[in-house]
């Protein structure tokens, strides 16, 4: 276990306004987030990308984050890691979902597969900050290519489903987000239900997301929780 706190970077519109460079703790990013952190030279502690189509989309990216070697772990598919030059710092998740049944869980969705990421690497106190769950599903500007699968045909030059507008640009492919109405919201709630029987007390720290699956807490008194020593685990090595 960890005493120290980390943040699970979620994507959606509430992420608008927190400094990632002053956030005091591990965070956790995913999918095209990369897009910004490469503006603000910024990079997470730990990536996660496990949407089949979303990390074919941006493997040479990807595989850009493995080799600068400033992210400490990648969480990635299989068909992912076939693609790149191998490295320690990659986890397959298919082979880990193999071996290991915590992250047997169903549907997958990158979001709550990060925060049971963040639980196996000994987190026990976790922020959670722009997962909103109220995704737009289809844009004007992108095409169905396939019955799940949707393609930019254009940058929107507004995207409400994101923090920032180009998070999505032309040629990106992605799943329509809930190809089954709630799925996102039950992955959530299913990794919410596996924290806390690992013992993980979660937070949403972002003020304007609308999730209830957690407890709001501000971002100050989430620190002022981490810095109380008593109600964590004494540390071991960190992940």
């Amino acid at each position: 276990m960890t005493s120290h706190p980390v943040l699970i970077l979620g994507n959606g519109p509430s992420l608008k306004g927190i400094d990632l460079h002053r956030v005091g703790m591990a965070t956790v990013g995913m999918n095209a987030a990369y897009r910004y952190w490469h503006g603000i030279n910024f990079r997470p502690t730990y990536y996660a990308c496990l949407d089949l189509v979303v990390g074919l989309s941006h493997v040479d990216a990807i595989a850009q984050m493995v080799e600068e070697n400033r992210i400490r772990r990648f969480l990635l598919r299989d068909n992912i890691c076939k693609q790149i030059p191998s490295s320690p710092r990659i986890i397959n998740y298919d082979a880990l979902r193999a071996s290991d049944p915590f992250f047997a869980l169903d549907p997958i969705t990158t979001g709550s597969h990060s925060l049971l990421f963040a639980v196996a690497f000994g987190y026990r106190l976790i922020a959670v900050a722009g997962v909103d769950l109220n995704y737009q599903e289809k844009l004007e500007d992108a095409r169905q290519v396939s019955d799940k699968v949707l393609e930019m045909e254009r940058t929107p030059t507004s995207n409400p489903n994101y923090f920032f507008d180009d998070y999505q640009q032309a040629g990106d492919r992605y799943h329509i987000p809930n190809p089954v109405p709630g799925m996102h919201r039950e992955s959530w709630e299913k990794a919410a239900a596996r924290a806390a029987e690992s013992g993980a007390r979660v937070f949403n720290v972002a003020e304007t997301s609308p999730l209830d699956i957690f407890p709001h807490l501000s971002m100050t008194d989430f620190m002022a929780l981490a810095q109380r020593s008593d109600l964590l685990t004494p540390p071991k090595t960190a992940a």
